[in-house]
């Protein structure tokens, strides 16, 4: 079953680079737009299996975890040390000058 979810999510992603110059999108989806690639994902595949947003406040990026991996819009992600759940991170962060960039700059832009 996780190959099979991950063989769908792969080729999701896929679908999203196929149109247009493929280092554009990626660059669409990496910078700027990754906390909605990770929202767009976890609405695709919640239904079928765990998912959950996932924060790298050292990279400053968005990841969505599916059933244990890591994707953005680049595939899958092997360095996951740095990600947090990004409800862990809202409850637990005491820089509220920070949570409020990310949503003014990030998340509300």
């Amino acid at each position: 079953m996780s190959m099979e979810i991950h063989q769908k999510v792969l080729k999701f992603i896929n679908h999203f680079t196929n149109y247009g110059n493929n280092e554009q999108i990626i660059d669409c989806f990496t910078k700027g737009n990754c906390y909605y690639f990770a929202v767009c994902l976890a609405v695709r595949f919640y239904n079928e299996t765990p998912c959950r947003n996932m924060y790298d406040p050292i990279a400053n990026h968005w990841a969505c975890e599916i059933n244990g991996r890591f994707y953005d819009i680049t595939g899958e992600i092997t360095d996951t040390d740095n990600f947090v759940g990004w409800v862990d991170f809202q409850l637990n962060t005491n820089d509220e000058p920070y949570l409020n960039r990310l949503y003014e700059n990030c998340i509300k832009f």
